[in-house]
């Protein structure tokens, strides 16, 4: 029987194809930066997964936000949005099923960074828009759902907040002038980063984000709030930093210089590959049983630093969010789920199997009857046909984001990005900019490599 068995199961090799194998089409349009063009072929070519419709509006909202269509974007990303909550909400049937079957029987909710990515793209797609009020009740989701997850995960798992979203968050606020919530962001992003980010990460609190905390801080005379910050001996320049600022705010409440906001994404999320892991069950079972697991392929940006340059000024280009060690980590804290679920899967199948043999010697009123064995192959090839890992992400994200803040006068009219590269040489890039007394321009740039 088990001859049989492996001439069969041969056809069944190779899986699923993955959510980065199927955007592969449109890929090809955005690394040349034809957005257009890449939205019209997610469009043909229907483009779809296997429960995951939350995926689908997601994969376009991010297509249509790239090609600065930010009002149909925020449309297809409210879309997926709502999936991905009322998903997250299901009762326990579906899951009890996908122990029975596999993970791609349940709707896709999306990992937890990736409905956090969601608002993120809707936040930013309002700040284009130039409406602030959204972006206000964006910043608010993303606290309330921020919260959850920390109340939900508590120790348990690596992401249970979002440094960057709370650093973007604490800048909206900032911006607007209400600079309570922009220190309560700022302080909250701050000790993500140095309690969760660092350790995890490897990714320190950026520069620009201490300044921030620091001058939100002085404004809301909350400096007794980070004398452990004040107190580093790293953080002792400063203090220079504060006394000008404190005398800055004795001739006007608001500042009056300009500030660039320069987001910068870079590279490919990871993407998931399915792997095979083969385990021996017992004397009865001479055949090693698969476990179908995902695994991360990375796709690392080989940018690794830069700055903005306004000719007058300069300021660093700093790492703000590695979604893609995120990514890698997330799948580390949930591999024991998914090796339990997998391996409850297969014993059950493994008893359907010998369950099949016994109802076809029973039928046959003979023992290792032909008719046994061929309908416990025909339960485990099913078995077999139906185990597949989920290879299921939201692959058009980027791997790393930056962030730059420059300072620059009103009568500044370009400003550059020049890029550090791995084992390439630096990139500059120019941009052209009107900016008014006390101005916040945001500039959002996407790159892919």
């Amino acid at each position: 029987m088990s001859r049989f068995l492996i001439l069969i199961s041969i056809a069944f090799i190779g899986g699923c194809a993955s959510s980065y194998q199927r955007m592969e089409p449109v890929r090809t349009y955005l690394y040349q930066h034809q957005y257009q063009k890449a939205v019209e072929v997610f469009d043909s070519l229907n483009i779809s997964e296997q429960n995951a419709v939350s995926l689908d509006h997601a994969n376009r909202g991010l297509l249509l936000h790239l090609n600065k269509d930010y009002i149909e974007s925020n449309a297809e990303l409210e879309i997926a949005e709502t999936y991905m909550d009322r998903i997250r909400e299901e009762n326990l049937k579906q899951i009890i099923s996908s122990m029975l079957i596999n993970e791609y029987s349940l709707p896709y909710a999306g990992e937890d960074y990736e409905n956090t990515m969601i608002n993120f793209y809707k936040l930013f797609n309002y700040v284009l828009l130039n409406d602030f009020q959204e972006a206000l009740v964006e910043c608010r989701r993303i606290d309330h759902k921020l919260n959850v997850l920390y109340d939900f995960y508590s120790e348990n798992l690596t992401y249970r907040e979002d440094g960057f979203a709370r650093y973007l968050a604490g800048i909206i606020y900032e911006h607007l002038g209400h600079y309570d919530d922009a220190f309560i962001e700022y302080f909250k992003s701050y000790h993500i980063y140095k309690d969760l980010y660092y350790p995890n990460y490897n990714l320190s609190p950026p520069q620009g984000l201490i300044l921030s905390l620091i001058k939100t801080a002085v404004v809301t005379s909350r400096t007794d709030q980070i004398q452990d910050l004040l107190s580093n001996p790293r953080y002792q320049s400063i203090q220079t930093y504060i006394q000008t600022f404190q005398d800055s705010l004795n001739h006007s409440p608001v500042d009056s210089a300009c500030e660039i906001i320069y987001i910068l994404e870079t590279g490919e999320l990871p993407h998931k590959q399915e792997i095979n892991v083969y385990l021996d069950i017992d004397d009865d079972h001479p055949q090693p049983v698969a476990l179908s697991l995902p695994t991360i392929i990375p796709h690392p940006s080989a940018i690794t630093s830069g700055y903005l340059n306004s000719g007058n000024n300069q300021a660093p280009l700093e790492l703000v969010e590695n979604l893609g060690a995120i990514a890698a980590l997330s799948l580390e804290d949930h591999r024991g789920r998914i090796i339990v679920r997998a391996a409850a899967r297969t014993g059950l199948k493994i008893l359907a199997s010998e369950a099949g043999e016994f109802i076809g010697d029973q039928i046959a009123d003979e023992e290792n009857s032909w008719l046994g064995d061929l309908i416990g192959s025909a339960v485990s090839i099913f078995g077999a046909a139906t185990e597949h890992a989920d290879l299921r992400s939201w692959s058009l994200l980027p791997d790393r984001i930056f962030l730059g803040r420059l300072a620059i006068s009103p009568d500044q009219t370009n400003f550059t990005v020049n890029l550090h590269l791995y084992g390439y040489s630096d990139i500059e890039l120019t941009y052209s900019i009107d900016p008014k007394p006390g101005e916040k321009i945001f500039i959002k740039e996407r790159v892919w490599y």
